[in-house]
């Protein structure tokens, strides 16, 4: 356990620097590209994002997991990883203008063949940062993503600067890259191959089939909306929702990711010391609620001048999307570890023909309600968030054997945890005391009383979370 623990502190130390870079640069960039400019990448950058996901064919996921890794398995996976990537990265450059002629929007092309760099030279820092985590070194991989993530914050602010508009952002990301692969050189483990074998590869292809497509329609719903409002609507419109949704992301991300890059070695790890799954399930469930949950619930509340804040005055119309789709998140991510679960107990493809179901489910939903406008869209995806909740507790309860009631139970603390958070943020949303102040002291003296008051109701109610600071601040492990 000391050395899951050891990997998850590195795990969120590094989400949380990468979060925080990734903030100073949306800041920036916010204020000095305009929405059109931002929904022209956001356009190119989504149908890239679709071949991206596909590029890995879930090759990371199928090193962490195998039980009995040899050095032929290493290499296999490394083989396939080049002709996936290779190949997807071979077509996204041949569709580059087809799509730029589909959108009728200039620049798209040369965008999209600027991001298909990365699929030229990450398979071997996929299959780096796959062994990295199998073997729980986080420390590394969190030295590997500040010093990409601090090149890539520098060079797309110093070429935004000298007015490369939204090419800085394609730039930076290509070479960010480059930069990876050779970081995965000087940090890579010593089980690394560098040397792909093109044989006994249809049993990766096999689990990377579901696992890759599964995340694939995840992504699916979340560029969805910039593909379809991108071709029946404007640029600008594009960037208002993109921005709500990305806020929406942002603090998932910020969150959550540490946690779940670590969980399917927990899972795994716990199936091989004989402990219950369930159990494992509720504890982590519980665990990671008790942050995302209430965060997604505040920021409902101050969804105004949070986007005020981090975007700026020209970003007014996302504040409204931000505050309805934090409660598309809030059921979206009452099971934020799922699909890792599935995973771990040999059961992926349940995750990816439900992900696909609710795919399908999505776009159509976007699309049908796009004319009555993008806060209705918003208003519409909060129906199918909840309608994935209920689906997602039939197929624990169905496939896993689970207690929907038990899952309830564990639950109840963090729902008292949202309530309290929701009554305080709005309380203080309502007391005139720093009206007058700029946005900045507004923001930080509202995160400090909401952290004082989140902190408080958890030592309160006793929440899970309680023992975790308390194991943290006496060193105990």
């Amino acid at each position: 356990m000391t050395k899951v623990r050891r990997a998850l502190k590195f795990s969120i130390i590094a989400t949380h620097l990468d979060s925080l870079l990734n903030l100073i640069a949306v800041i920036i960039i916010a204020r000095i590209l305009t929405p059109d400019e931002l929904g022209i990448f956001a356009i190119a950058s989504s149908i890239v994002i679709i071949a991206n996901t596909l590029k890995t064919f879930g090759v990371g996921n199928y090193i962490v997991k195998k039980v009995e890794l040899n050095k032929n398995d290493i290499k296999s996976a490394l083989g396939l990883n080049i002709i996936i990537s290779v190949t997807l990265g071979l077509i996204v450059a041949f569709s580059a203008y087809p799509a730029q002629a589909f959108y009728e929007k200039d620049d798209i092309g040369l965008l999209m063949l600027i991001l298909t760099v990365p699929f030229f030279v990450s398979p071997y820092a996929a299959n780096g940062i796959a062994l990295l985590t199998r073997d729980l070194k986080f420390d590394k991989i969190f030295r590997i993503g500040i010093i990409t993530q601090i090149s890539n914050l520098i060079m797309t602010i110093v070429l935004v600067y000298l007015g490369f508009s939204y090419y800085a952002l394609a730039i930076s990301m290509a070479v960010q890259s480059i930069i990876q692969t050779f970081l995965i050189r000087v940090y890579s483990p010593a089980s690394m191959e560098w040397l792909p074998r093109f044989k006994e590869m249809k049993n990766i292809a096999k689990f990377g089939f579901y696992v890759t497509f599964s995340n694939l329609c995840n992504k699916m719903n979340m560029i969805s909306p910039d593909l379809i409002i991108g071709k029946v609507g404007t640029p600008s419109m594009v960037a208002y929702y993109s921005r709500g949704l990305g806020l929406i992301n942002y603090i998932h991300t910020t969150l959550a990711m540490g946690v779940m890059q670590v969980a399917l070695p927990y899972f795994t790890n716990s199936k091989k010391d004989g402990t219950p799954i369930e159990d494992a399930y509720l504890k982590s469930t519980a665990l990671i609620n008790g942050l995302l949950l209430p965060a997604f619930v505040i920021a409902s509340v101050i969804s105004e001048p949070l986007v005020l804040f981090i975007f700026g005055d020209q970003w007014t119309e996302s504040a409204g999307l931000v505050a309805t789709l934090c409660f598309w998140a809030f059921f979206n991510n009452i099971h934020p570890l799922v699909s890792v679960l599935l995973i771990a107990e040999d059961k992926e493809k349940h995750i990816f023909i439900i992900n696909l179901i609710f795919t399908i489910i999505t776009a159509l939903t976007i699309f049908f309600v796009f004319p009555f406008g993008l806060n209705a869209i918003a208003q519409a995806m909060i129906v199918v968030s909840f309608v994935y909740f209920i689906t997602i507790n039939v197929v624990l309860s169905i496939y896993m054997k689970f207690s929907t009631l038990k899952f309830i139970r564990s639950q109840i603390k963090n729902i008292l945890l949202c309530v309290g958070c929701y009554v305080i943020a709005t309380g203080i949303t309502k007391i005139d005391l720093f009206i007058e102040t700029s946005i900045l002291i507004q923001m930080l003296v509202f995160l400090l009383l909401m952290g004082i008051t989140w902190l408080s109701i958890i030592f309160m109610i006793k929440h899970p979370l309680q023992q975790e600071f308390k194991k943290v601040f006496s060193g105990s492990h």
